[in-house]
């Protein structure tokens, strides 16, 4: 089981396309996702929600933005840990990436 942290701030058609490739193109069952959303404005705080109701998918919603990509991948990593568990994996994402078919179980072969 992969653990997938995703920072998110704005950019609401780039976050969309980010959650959508990756829920079309990876098996649900490899990975949980957690969202940390920076403060986004409401456009993208909704989009994040929609995704948040799967059950392998958390999302912490900050008020004002951090900013601070360190912390906020810390902040990811000990959510899903505390929530998912460690799992095998854990991969950072930001909320500007396209997944493609088989990218988790590609990744996973070629760190072995």
């Amino acid at each position: 089981m992969t653990n997938i942290a995703l920072i998110a701030r704005d950019r609401p058609r780039l976050t969309a396309q980010t959650l959508r490739t990756l829920y079309q193109n990876t098996d649900p069952a490899t990975f949980n996702l957690t969202v940390v959303n920076d403060g986004s404005a409401a456009p993208t705080s909704l989009i994040i929600q929609d995704y948040a109701q799967h059950s392998n998918c958390q999302a912490i919603h900050l008020t004002h933005p951090v900013g601070i990509v360190g912390w906020l991948k810390n902040l990811a990593a000990n959510a899903s840990a505390a929530t998912f568990g460690c799992g095998d994996w854990l991969y950072f994402s930001d909320n500007d990436v396209a997944f493609f078919p088989r990218w988790l179980e590609k990744m996973i072969l070629a760190m072995k």
